[in-house]
């Protein structure tokens, strides 16, 4: 709450139009230039204008781009002005050659958006700062395994790996003992798998390069495209008899109902059999745990993912073992949300426990559907509007009904399925 001004007090009191450019919030404005300004010499930008009930503004937009100042700073920016018409958005070329970026130490600077939208017919004028860092990278390369502390591998066992990436196609350059081309999927995640390695093998460092985005430097000063880079080193799982289990990980989040196989594959001696423990936990609570006593199956189903030809030189490449699988079915349900974890163990004779952990992502369900929607979509004023209401059985039902505008001015009040279940991301319960 706040006391209005003069001017605001007489624009209160006239057409409720008027009144409503003023109750528009800041983040109607947005900007595209968060996207590399430096990479490409032009870039779009976009700055809009809107009443809290949805409707565009009709105005004269002016807009001025230049580096951020200071105010001690004697030396005039380069700038790029704009003035024309806007009703609701209006999306702008910049040619950011023009701001010359690379001719001096403004290299590195962000860049300023000031924009100004003038309402035909009232006067009434809103203005908006902005302010985008810049960026030298078209995109980054990061290691998913790597940041989830999964920085090991086991020897015998095919290393299933995941990379995330933005935006473009890239592979691995020759550089390092093998290479390969991978195209990422649309989510931006790269699966990749790595053939079984011998036991003496102790490290190994798996690099990943944006093949089409090669290094560019300006010709005066600076580095326009730098190119994307990541790289991912694992050490070898010890183990004193070079027995070893793996758990393999699913291609995406399992289904929330129905079931979901799992493969263990595991190290031994043919016609042997083990006694495999699981343990199934989620939310800090063991939900199943059992033990299954299995005979030895030969395995290598992991072949069918990847074309393992003579990827790896024969020093690293490992010799065939025997490797047994067995496989699992996980049943999840509201309780396996938002993940779940697997433990599989067992005991040698010289008491080495030969053990390996995975975690599943759960699709997002709750215990109990509730769905809602309108009878119509457009009802005119002072008229009734009907609600269509369906729930679980014994499912205990809210409704809140308020003005759209009141949700364009705070759009995080809003109860979501993501809302609800995130509380159990960071606490186990």
């Amino acid at each position: 709450m706040r006391l209005l001004g003069p001017a605001e007090r007489r624009l209160a009191t006239g057409s409720r139009h008027v009144w409503d450019a003023f109750l528009r919030r800041e983040s109607c404005w947005r900007s595209c230039l968060d996207i590399a300004p430096a990479v490409y010499p032009t870039q779009q930008a976009s700055a809009g204008d809107a009443y809290t009930f949805g409707q565009p503004v009709d105005g004269t937009l002016t807009v001025n781009v230049t580096y951020e100042h200071y105010g001690w700073e004697k030396d005039d920016c380069p700038r790029i002005n704009h003035t024309g018409p806007i009703n609701g958005c209006y999306d702008m070329v910049v040619n950011t050659t023009l701001l010359r970026c690379n001719e001096n130490y403004r290299v590195h600077r962000r860049i300023s958006l000031v924009a100004q939208v003038n309402e035909t017919g009232t006067g009434v004028t809103m203005n908006m700062t902005n302010f985008i860092s810049r960026s030298f990278n078209p995109l980054e390369l990061n290691f998913l395994d790597g940041e989830h502390g999964k920085n090991y591998f086991k020897p015998t066992m095919p290393f299933y790996g995941r990379s995330e990436e933005i935006k473009s196609r890239w592979g691995y350059t020759d550089r390092r003992l093998s290479c390969k081309n991978y195209t990422s999927e649309v989510s931006g995640i790269i699966k990749f798998t790595i053939r079984p390695l011998k036991t003496s093998v102790v490290t190994i460092s798996i690099e990943a390069v944006a093949m089409n985005y090669e290094t560019v430097k300006y010709s005066t000063y600076g580095v326009e495209i730098n190119q994307p880079k990541s790289t991912l080193r694992l050490q070898a799982w010890y183990s004193p008899s070079s027995n070893f289990m793996q758990l393999e990980p699913s291609k995406g989040p399992i289904p929330c109902a129905g079931k979901h196989s799992v493969r263990l594959r595991y190290t031994g001696e043919p016609e042997t059999q083990k006694r495999l423990h699981f343990q199934i936990m989620a939310r800090g609570k063991i939900l199943k745990d059992k033990v299954v006593d299995v005979a030895f199956n030969p395995d290598a189903s992991f072949l069918v993912e990847e074309d393992l030809n003579a990827m790896l030189p024969s020093n690293m490449a490992g010799s065939p073992m025997s490797t047994g699988s067995f496989e699992f079915e996980l049943e999840p349900d509201y309780s396996y949300v938002p993940r779940v974890k697997v433990l599989a163990f067992y005991v040698r004779p010289d008491g080495e426990v030969i053990a390996d952990f995975e975690q599943f992502e759960v699709e997002k369900c709750l215990e109990n559907n509730v769905t809602m929607r309108f009878g119509s979509e457009v009802v005119q004023p002072a008229t009734s509007a009907a609600i269509h209401l369906y729930g679980s059985p014994h499912s205990y039902c809210g409704v809140g009904i308020v003005d759209k505008s009141v949700h364009l001015l705070k759009q995080d009040n809003q109860l979501t399925k993501d809302k609800q279940l995130c509380f159990y991301v960071d606490h186990h319960y």
